[in-house]
């Protein structure tokens, strides 16, 4: 070939070469906030836990004077992640929530009316399905209503009447009831077909279905090991994965059959004792806190089976997740408690949590004399049965 038709040639293929779309491998972040919303950087987030808000920070982006703001980045893994606009102002809300994975992933920041954060992401695959589904789940929560009736409930709070902050509450608490039912509705819609073997359809599975699972028996957390297995491979490379796999390696360290795991913490009067110090009785153990509303609704219930069996046999031993230890005081003496309590060192309460599988409180089980564990998730009626069962083979 001459040399001049080669040189045609090759400006022709880099030519076509330029005109390729080009496949985008970094995750790049490109973003632009709202005139009505006074930003000055963005923080952006790992998500630890987002029913909770426990995030922690990757960056921060700094907002340019016509609101963009931009980060390229090609370490960060496909996953949900958190923007915390930093301003002086004063919303409802302060944590935005987007799926980025890489590629172009466009979001664009605001605020609503009634002054909560608002985002919309769009630009990859991953974050338009996100943004699809909390759209949806915003809809059928009917938001916009619930968002106006939380801040006249703040408004009213501020004033300090109680009597008026009881009205509001009483005429506003059917809305959230029923708003919670519709959201909830539209999340069993979306989990009653068949979910993605991907991300998206872990993140699904994780958020939504695994924290309603019973995971009390080896062979629940086992059933749940196999459902984990469906997801792709690359799927299985993620943090989440290995969060929900970490939480059934957790939840089999105190699974019905298992020794329940030693519990340390301090008395009302100060002393010192462990859950291993009550081998030899059936104990029922309460995991509970001062703030706990659903805690100390299980108080009568609590009060009954001790005052019927307490004795060589039995006892209760109330575990508090307080963080502070006059709050704990506070409810014990109101509660006119009278059985055996202890408070975690707060250094000890999430790994408490954790080994024990604790997602919520109150969390009552019932251990044998061995310590091993009998019951977990006992509530009302079902804890007088359960150590009344247990007992009657005792005298």
């Amino acid at each position: 070939m001459p040399a001049n038709k080669r040189l045609l040639l090759t400006a022709a293929l880099l030519l076509l070469a330029g005109c390729a779309p080009r496949t985008e491998t970094d995750l790049v972040l490109r973003g632009s906030v709202e005139d009505n919303l006074p930003v000055s950087s963005i923080i952006l987030g790992r998500v630890l836990d987002q029913q909770y808000d426990y995030i922690e920070p990757i960056d921060t982006l700094s907002v340019s004077t016509d609101g963009g703001f931009e980060m390229r980045s090609d370490t960060l893994p496909p996953a949900l992640y958190a923007l915390v606009p930093m301003t002086d102002e004063s919303y409802n809300n302060t944590i935005l929530y987007a799926f980025l994975e890489p590629g172009v992933n466009k979001v664009t920041v605001g605020v609503s009316p009634s002054r909560f954060l608002t985002i919309h992401a769009e630009g990859t695959d991953l974050a338009e399905r996100y943004q699809t589904y909390a759209d949806g789940m915003s809809r059928a929560a009917n938001r916009q209503l619930m968002d106006s009736l939380e801040n006249e409930f703040n408004r009213v709070r501020n004033l300090d009447d109680d009597e008026t902050m009881r009205q509001i509450k009483e005429k506003t608490d059917p809305y959230f009831y029923k708003s919670e039912e519709d959201r909830q509705v539209y999340i069993d819609s979306v989990m009653s077909s068949e979910l993605p073997t991907d991300l998206f359809g872990l993140y699904l599975f994780y958020t939504n279905r695994l924290p309603r699972l019973s995971l009390n028996t080896i062979d629940e957390i086992n059933s749940v090991r196999e459902e984990l297995g469906h997801f792709d491979p690359a799927t299985q490379e993620s943090d989440m994965y290995r969060n929900a796999v970490a939480m059934l390696d957790h939840s089999s360290q105190s699974a019905v059959g298992v020794e329940a795991p030693e519990i340390s913490g301090t008395t009302p009067e100060g002393d010192r004792i462990t859950l291993s110090d009550l081998r030899g009785k059936f104990v029922l153990v309460d995991f509970w806190s001062s703030t706990c509303t659903w805690c100390r609704a299980e108080t009568p219930s609590v009060r009954r089976v001790y005052e019927t069996f307490a004795g060589d046999h039995f006892t209760v031993l109330g575990v508090s997740e307080d963080v502070e230890r006059e709050p704990w005081l506070h409810a014990i003496q109101e509660d006119k408690v009278n059985w055996p309590q202890i408070l975690l060192d707060r250094e000890a309460i999430s790994p408490t949590n954790k080994v024990y599988n604790i997602r919520g409180i109150p969390q009552i089980l019932l251990l044998d004399p061995e310590g091993k564990i009998l019951h977990r998730d006992l509530r009302g009626d079902a804890i007088y049965d359960a150590v009344e069962a247990a007992l009657q083979f005792t005298h």
